[in-house]
């Protein structure tokens, strides 16, 4: 897959490479949002053709692991434990891309999509 090519002054905000296969892994997509456009592999949409952008489907997903150790004596009543755990959530959501009150594009399931959305508008004043 060839990488797309930025413009001058460009900045990327958000990236996703969409691979396929498991022991030769190869990327068959590139997404990506910038400063000045909304990128699928060699395509773009300029963000100054962009009046509104929009989140929908807004969702949590949580990862969580423990470890735990006991030991016990059956009779006896004696116990010991012990245990530790983590737990990561981060938020997902679409984002929608609008022009004169209709959608143009979308990408779906972006990570931390409020957080893009803000880096797009401070980029583009003229974006609600």
């Amino acid at each position: 897959m060839k990488e797309p090519q930025l413009v001058n002054g460009e900045q990327i905000f958000w990236r996703r490479d969409i691979t396929k296969g498991w022991i030769r892994k190869k990327t068959i997509e590139i997404q990506m949002v910038t400063n000045k456009a909304v990128r699928i592999n060699d395509d773009a949409l300029d963000l100054s053709k962009i009046h509104r952008i929009e989140i929908a489907d807004r969702h949590s997903r949580s990862i969580g692991s423990h470890q735990g150790y006991s030991f016990g004596v059956k009779g006896s009543g004696v116990r010991m434990m012990q245990g530790t755990g983590q737990s990561r959530s981060r938020s997902y959501g679409d984002l929608a891309f609008f022009h004169d009150d209709m959608m143009v594009f979308k990408l779906e399931d972006v990570e931390d999509a409020s957080g893009i959305k803000r880096l797009v508008k401070a980029a583009n004043p003229h974006i609600k």
